[in-house]
């Protein structure tokens, strides 16, 4: 199993970047055109494309089905428009407190994010820093129908901001993972190049989707 599923169920490492960003304007925008970001999806047997585009009002850039149904796993990308290095985390923090509250319909604080190690980001998803939360019968319109919600934000320098949920009514897909979603849970990275509208198969067992 990958470094990063270790950080699923943390709960409790803040992020001192959360203070004071209420006034704090952000250079992330999130984009409704798959075009403007470079992510590359790798799409797994068990993985269905899903044709949301929008959910609770917030626009999705892919999405997919998993093990018929068993759980949902949905991106959301915001383009970085002139971030700088000094102020990148802070802007970071805005969005995912702002969108992780959003999606999952609770007032979320620093507390409820885990940071994930930089190392650990840079080698599974090619992101510079992260952060996860775990969310429980999550009341918003996004999350409608399950009781189980993971959301996590990677961040890579002058690229932008990935923001994925995965939701479920099974704990165990968390707590039990099998192959099926250990393959899923590594179903991108931020790409070297500029995507293409295209997908190719890679071999037997997947294809990849360059957006």
């Amino acid at each position: 199993m990958k470094k990063i599923l270790s950080y699923i169920l943390l709960a409790a490492i803040s992020f001192c970047a959360f203070a004071e960003i209420e006034t704090f304007s952000s250079h992330y925008e999130p984009v409704t055109s798959a075009d403007e970001f470079d992510v590359t999806y790798i799409m797994y047997d068990s993985m269905k494309i899903s044709k949301l585009r929008r959910a609770g009002g917030v626009p999705v850039t892919q999405a997919f089905t998993i093990d018929n149904g068993l759980y949902e796993e949905r991106f959301t990308l915001f383009k970085d428009t002139g971030s700088k290095d000094n102020s990148r985390k802070m802007e970071y923090a805005k969005v995912i407190q702002e969108y992780a509250s959003k999606v999952s319909g609770k007032d979320l604080k620093s507390s409820d994010f885990v940071a994930f190690k930089n190392e650990d980001v840079d080698e599974e998803f090619s992101a510079d820093f992260g952060h996860t939360c775990f969310v429980v019968d999550p009341p918003s319109s996004y999350a409608k129908g399950y009781k189980y919600m993971l959301i996590e934000f990677f961040c890579k320098e002058s690229q932008g901001i990935v923001m994925r949920t995965i939701l479920t009514d099974d704990e165990t897909v968390f707590t039990e993972p099998a192959d099926n979603f250990i393959y899923v849970y590594h179903s991108f990275r931020f790409s070297a190049t500029k995507p293409r509208l295209s997908s190719s198969s890679n071999d037997d067992d997947e294809d990849t989707l360059f957006w």
